[in-house]
Parts: C-alpha cells; sequence; structure tokens
C-alpha cells in the first residue's frame, strides 16, 4: 500500500439566509509534513480545512484505510463522521 496526503478546505456561503459550508478544491501531497503544513497556512484564509492520509494499492486502484491528520475551523459533521 501507497500513501497519499490530502487536503480539503471549506468556505462558508450564505444563500437565502442559510449557512453552509462548500468545498475548496482539493490538494494533494506526497508527504504528510508538506500537507500539514498547508493545513496551517489555509486555515487562516477559509472557514474550516482537513488533512487526511489515504492509503491505496497503485496497481488495483484498491483504497485502503483514511486517517484523519488535523483538522481545523468548520468542517461539515457528516465528513468527520467517517473517521
Amino acid at each position: 500500500m501507497e500513501t497519499t496526503y490530502i487536503v480539503q478546505a471549506f468556505d462558508r456561503q450564505t444563500v437565502k439566509g442559510q449557512s453552509r459550508l462548500i468545498p475548496a478544491a482539493a490538494m494533494q501531497f506526497n508527504r504528510e509534513s508538506d500537507a500539514l503544513r498547508r493545513v496551517d497556512r489555509m486555515a487562516e484564509q477559509h472557514a474550516g480545512v482537513v488533512a487526511v492520509a489515504q492509503e491505496f494499492d497503485g496497481d488495483s486502484g484498491e483504497m485502503g484505510k483514511t486517517t484523519l491528520l488535523a483538522q481545523h475551523g468548520d468542517v461539515p459533521e457528516e465528513l468527520l463522521e467517517n473517521f
């Protein structure tokens, strides 16, 4: 299994008086340290941000374990329920 690191930011948007979190473009990293540095920088610019480690098999395409590495600010509750 290989591991890739994904950072996902969320921005707050109000539509018709209802506030919701909208995902920004996800970013992928080869090293955990790079992903965690990016999370810290993005936390100042977005309502919320998470970093996860995703295991995968490059040959079969099979996905393995997903691990939450960091969370800052507001993120959708349904996202956190997966961890």
